[in-house]
């Protein structure tokens, strides 16, 4: 017996809710990159890098699920084969990579005058420019695919792991509705599989521990946004969420929860999955019902594409001004983090909507092109 809500249909339209959430969680992994390239630790209150009660770097793995439910909206377009692979991984590329392709120059721009300076540093890590690295980059398979990650801007992994994701999505979607197989279990055997390659480290081209963090999220998220579809959020399941979410804050905080992959897990399958939900409740909906939610959200990617390089031009600058002494305050982690959301809105205007415009113009001049060449 179905339980019928007015959120039943929620999936169909925008939650700025989880624009929220991704706003949030950028925030807190700039923080956390913060704290790692200028290798820094607060003696007192919330660290965002080391070994503490919660590492902020699996925030990443909510960016995945979260990907995953909104995907969920194109089941029927690609199961009914209205779009085809060719044409629904080259809109993905073309949303995600020339953004990329722009801070990865950038990086390694800054990286060419910034490791003869400071011989080696916690930002620099080893690396070195690579032409190689550079352009694997800017296609977006630099991680998880065929070669490993050469840690060029190092948070651009994850658009790697997403067009993964993307493909994996459509071509198991496809072929569940030929062999009539439920893409319920579908959907729940691509995430047992991503938890077995992160349980048992496999290294493997696209079944490796980058693309397990996608596999279990990503289509955890779809499993969501399925569920909700077909059910809803009731009252009763929105205050199970926010009683889960509590309760696990709570514990982490003043319990030291578990620093292993145990707690990759919980956040896969306990605090994520409530977070999401709650943003289906009536109260988030009327929270969080302004547009302002998704701009923010939109220039959220672009804060997260440049806070890298960002982090590491300042630890350039450090070389020339004596930055030292200024660093190590949370002041300055939150006025950087602020910075990086006026570059990511200057992105967003100057250089993704620009690029994004020429890519749709180059694509109609193309399309005219072929026609032409048919007629004649």
């Amino acid at each position: 017996m179905r339980v019928k809500s007015n959120n039943a249909d929620s999936v169909s339209v925008r939650n700025y809710g989880l624009d929220f959430l991704k706003i949030v969680a950028t925030i807190f992994i700039v923080f956390h990159h913060y704290q790692q390239c200028m290798d820094i630790v607060y003696p007192t209150g919330v660290n965002f890098n080391g070994p503490f009660w919660f590492y902020w770097g699996w925030l990443v793995e909510l960016f995945f699920m979260i990907s995953g439910y909104v995907t969920y909206r194109y089941v029927p377009v690609v199961a009914d084969g209205k779009i085809s692979l060719k044409d629904w991984y080259v809109k993905r590329a073309a949303r995600l990579l020339p953004l990329i392709a722009v801070s990865v120059f950038v990086y390694e721009a800054i990286l060419f005058i910034h490791v003869p300076v400071c011989g080696g540093c916690v930002s620099c890590n080893g690396k070195t420019v690579s032409l190689w690295g550079s352009l694997i980059t800017c296609l977006g398979i630099q991680s998880g695919g065929v070669f490993a990650n050469p840690m060029i801007n190092n948070p651009t992994w994850y658009v790697s792991g997403l067009l993964i994701m993307y493909t994996v999505f459509y071509i198991s979607t496809v072929v569940s509705r030929k062999l009539r197989v439920p893409l319920l279990y579908t959907y729940i055997f691509i995430v047992l599989l991503g938890c077995g390659l992160i349980t048992y480290n496999i290294n493997l081209p696209f079944l490796n521990v980058e693309t397990g963090r996608g596999y279990s999220c990503f289509f955890m998220g779809l499993l969501l946004a399925m569920y909700v579809k077909n059910y809803g959020v009731s009252i009763r399941l929105s205050l199970l969420c926010l009683a889960v979410t509590v309760i696990y804050l709570y514990l982490c905080v003043f319990h030291c929860g578990p620093m292993g992959s145990e707690q990759q897990f919980l956040l896969t399958f306990v605090l994520y999955p409530a977070l999401v939900l709650l943003t289906e409740s009536g109260i988030a909906k009327k929270l969080f019902s302004h547009g302002i939610w998704q701009k923010w959200g939109q220039f959220s990617y672009n804060t997260y594409i440049w806070h890298t390089p960002m982090l590491l031009a300042l630890n350039h600058l450090g070389y020339y001004w004596d930055l030292k002494p200024y660093l190590p305050y949370r002041w300055t982690m939150i006025a950087f983090c602020i910075a990086a959301e006026i570059v990511g809105i200057i992105s967003h205007y100057g250089i993704e909507k620009p690029l994004d415009r020429l890519i749709k113009r180059m694509v109609k001049t193309n399309n005219g092109n072929l026609c032409h060449a048919d007629k004649a």
